[in-house]
């Protein structure tokens, strides 16, 4: 064959090094394209340059067909061990393959597992191993490692990611001793022992051998920040890896959006995979939902749609990522008002023990607002308690830099649970400060709430009935109105300016005071955090004579008497429902 590109000669290429400088040489230096390199390897037409052709093509997708092809051949190769490697190329392809598509790829590798068990069985039946024999072990643990990090066995995948550590500095390709450590540290991340894949990581982007690996490592880095909630961490990584292949850069937009700070409109979709990019689309809807004005149908739409996309997310409901996307569903119901689908949603208690700490936190946090703000005779107040416990426990082993970046995320999307956990108290000083902030403070003149004050009793008056579900529309702003108002509730996220929620101190002095009512050994408790969260910040908005509200008048004659023991929790509701709210 006739080639415009010189292609250095041809080394032994049965021995691993020697093909793999080759190789680099002829990708990197003299710039030949992989193709042009897999023809020449075939047309030596030994079955050792077949079996270096179909290797060469199959570590890229849209050459994929034509190394399947080469790897069919090889299964009449005389040399048993390369008869071998075609089989073993074959279902590599068939593993890499499926993981264009996120519902596909558990089941088509969970199928192709035992075929390649078989073939390391038969590798170690060899009467006589060779250093190719050698090679295909290896490249066989890479690909049993990858597989049963799909379908979610971590111990078996760093039982062969190890061993392919163990025998990648012998084979002798420099490739592999990288991406076997790199794939060791993702396994021990997917273990929760992030720490450790960390500083293992970290070690190997130290290197100066390790940099056309870099971006790999990069990756593996990224996952474990986002294990640990460095949410930071995650996108300044990820924005460094400018020149990544759009393969790493589709691992690191997950990343991102995992992390809960990228929720933009323009978010580009055209590199990941179907399932994140419908959690794309989720995010570009929460985008409208928070960016509309608060109590408004935009808002409740943009909610209700993110809910009807997220849908779609999960496949393997055993994963912590399918019980992060179920939290995000649930949320979204919760906000758009759909309140029965939103606790069967949520992964359980026992669940969420082996989520990574910032998404367990979440799942209960979402558990704890669908408590608080959803009808009482939908939800078991007195898990609110239960719920409150298990939150103390875990925030209090967060690290502080991560705690800053998750309670950040819980003033946006569980603002009311915040708030209850901070007047319940038991947790560390960053979550009361964070929490307290969002309550209305209506002792203050000018009302205040996150750090601002200058809302109008009306304006608190009008958050106070919805809390009760009490439709009602009291406020017309202007001017410095709409401005104090507008600077007390949208603040900055991410790279975004969100409406957030106040949470009216009523609203949970009720929830309190119903969960101490049925819970006989923690009222004493309960009742005193109410009666703390009434002195603090007040009950409901004093409004001018002449802009009385019946129903806030009743709801503030019957909670100042349940207060104080005049009157039973249950009274409540029967001033609530006749202006059509609920408690």
């Amino acid at each position: 064959m006739t080639l415009s590109q010189p292609i250095p000669p041809l080394p032994d290429l049965a021995v691993a090094s020697a093909y793999e400088t080759w190789r680099n040489n002829s990708l990197q230096i003299q710039g030949v394209s992989r193709s042009v390199l897999a023809e020449y390897l075939i047309a030596t037409e030994t079955e050792i340059g077949l079996l270096r052709a179909t290797l060469i093509l199959g570590v890229e997708p849209d050459k994929f067909d034509m190394a399947y092809q080469l790897a069919g051949q090889l299964l009449l190769a005389e040399d048993k061990v390369i008869q071998l490697f075609g089989r073993y190329q074959a279902a590599f392809l068939t593993i890499r393959k499926s993981f264009s598509s996120d519902a596909q790829a558990p089941i088509t590798v969970q199928t192709a597992i035992p075929t390649v068990k078989h073939i390391l069985e038969q590798i170690e039946a060899l009467p006589k191993r060779n250093a190719l024999a050698l090679e295909l072990e290896m490249r066989v643990y890479l690909i049993l490692s990858e597989a049963y990090l799909v379908v979610e066995d971590y111990e078996l995948a760093h039982l062969y990611a190890s061993k392919m550590a163990m025998l990648a500095p012998i084979v002798g390709l420099q490739t592999t001793i990288y991406s076997a450590r790199s794939l060791v540290a993702m396994c021990l991340h997917c273990l929760g022992k992030s720490k450790s894949a960390l500083a293992m990581m970290s070690e190997l982007q130290k290197d100066p051998n390790n940099f056309p690996f870099r971006f790999q490592g990069a990756v593996s880095i990224a996952q474990a920040l986002l294990f640990e909630g460095d949410f930071t961490g995650v996108l300044q990584i990820s924005a460094e890896q400018t020149d990544a292949t759009n393969d790493l850069k589709a691992h690191l937009q997950t990343y991102q959006l995992l992390t809960l700070l990228v929720i933009q409109e323009n978010i580009p979709i055209h590199l990941v995979t179907n399932r994140t990019a419908s959690l794309a689309k989720t995010y570009q809807y929460l985008t409208k939902a928070f960016t509309a004005n608060l109590q408004t149908d935009e808002r409740q739409t943009a909610f209700r749609n993110a809910r009807l996309v997220s849908s779609d997310f999960a496949y393997n409901p055993n994963t912590w990522r399918a019980g992060f996307e179920r939290i995000l569903n649930a949320l979204c119901s919760l906000r758009a008002g759909d309140y029965g689908l939103v606790l069967p949603n949520l992964p359980t208690i026992s669940q969420l023990e082996n989520y990574p700490q910032w998404a367990r936190i979440l799942g209960l946090t979402t558990k704890l607002e669908a408590v608080l703000r959803i009808n009482s005779s939908q939800v078991q107040r007195t898990d609110l308690l239960d719920i409150a416990l298990e939150l103390q426990h875990v925030l209090s082993a967060v690290e502080i830099h991560v705690l800053r970046q998750i309670v950040d995320a819980l003033q946006l999307f569980t603002p009311y649970a915040l708030a209850c956990l901070s007047v319940l108290g038991n947790v560390p000083e960053i979550v009361i400060a964070a929490g307290q902030s969002a309550i209305l403070n209506l002792n203050a003149r000018p009302i205040g709430v996150y750090g601002q004050t200058g809302l109008r009793p009306l304006q608190a008056a009008e958050f106070t009935l919805a809390s009760f579900a009490i439709p009602i529309f009291l406020s017309r702003m202007g001017g410095g109105q709409l401005e104090a108002f507008t600077m007390c509730l949208k603040r900055p996220y991410g790279a975004n300016m969100f409406w957030f929620d106040p949470v009216p101190p009523a609203r949970l002095i009720v929830a309190l005071l119903e969960a101490a009512d049925e819970l006989p050994k923690q009222r004493e408790t309960l009742q005193e955090a109410a009666q703390q969260l009434y002195r603090n910040f007040g009950l409901l908005p004093q409004l001018q004579q002449t802009a009385q509200i019946p129903a806030l008048n009743a709801l503030e004659k019957i909670i100042s008497k349940v207060l104080f023991g005049n009157a039973r929790i249950k009274d409540v509701w029967h001033v609530v429902e006749p202006h059509g709210g609920h408690v």
